[in-house]
């Protein structure tokens, strides 16, 4: 694997090696599920969001990986043209979804268009950290170069339940999206990109779209790192013993009630 900025699809990315930052935070959790983590099956939600997600980055390229119509699989032909577009791994949105991605991209705020103009979307950085291939893929980027040096404000979309701060709050915390965004400040890093800004487009999923953008702390990023490297530590004496450990912890625990309350 070539080292560095590489443009390459989706699924190139995701079906290529490279431990990247979602491999990393449920390693954090328990290097036992990560190692054998299956093959995510696509949900709708899960589609949903990456339409919107391609949409919104990408409108241009959006008709390469998905189609808009309505398929009934209950009939022969409906079948078959599903059967047709998953072999070319398109996924089908429907009418409606479209619709509402349509509608989120268009009440996104003006702060939110402001840095997704111009940027630089959905391209992979891959490094070597101390003998693993590592990833990411960011969302956007917006790249000004001066003096032969690259800097960047680097922005993630994110479709949420609720872009309220408190609620959006519980969310990051329970995704680890501080994590993600250490993970790709690192990756860049590695290229020699300063990282200026980084910023979450946080945006619900249901009328009126409502979405805010969200600043991250150099605090926040590096709490994330912190635990990057906590995680990859992990990683490591996994690769070493070979023996995944459930839960990061001893097989034996003291269950005491109290510390649950």
């Amino acid at each position: 694997m070539k080292l560095g900025l590489v443009t390459n699809s989706n699924k190139e990315y995701h079906e290529g090696d490279g431990l990247s930052s979602s491999q990393l935070r449920e390693i954090n959790k328990s290097t036992l599920h990560a190692v054998h983590r299956r093959q995510i099956q696509p949900t709708k939600a899960l589609e949903f969001g990456s339409a919107a997600h391609k949409w919104i980055l990408e409108e241009e390229d959006f008709y390469s990986e998905f189609a808009v119509m309505q398929i009934s699989r209950r009939t022969k032909a409906g079948k078959e043209k599903a059967e047709e577009l998953a072999s070319q791994d398109i996924v089908v949105i429907t009418d409606d979804d479209f619709e509402k991605i349509q509608g989120m991209k268009q009440a996104l705020v003006p702060e939110a268009l402001d840095l997704l103009n111009g940027a630089v979307v959905e391209q992979s950085v891959y490094w070597d950290k101390d003998d693993v291939l590592c990833k990411c893929r960011p969302d956007a980027m917006q790249v000004k170069t001066e003096f032969d040096q690259t800097s960047v404000a680097l922005i993630d979309y994110k479709t949420t339940q609720s872009c309220e701060p408190k609620e959006f709050m519980r969310s990051c915390r329970n995704y680890q999206y501080e994590m993600q965004l250490a993970w790709y400040v690192e990756g860049l890093k590695s290229i020699n990109y300063q990282v200026n800004d980084i910023y979450i487009i946080a945006q619900e999923k249901v009328f009126p779209f409502a979405n805010k953008v969200y600043k991250l702390t150099d605090a926040t990023i590096q709490s994330g790192n912190f635990n990057n490297q906590e995680a990859f530590a992990k990683y490591k004496r996994y690769l070493k013993t070979e023996v995944p450990e459930c839960y990061n912890a001893p097989n034996v625990l003291t269950l005491d009630y109290e510390s649950f309350q």
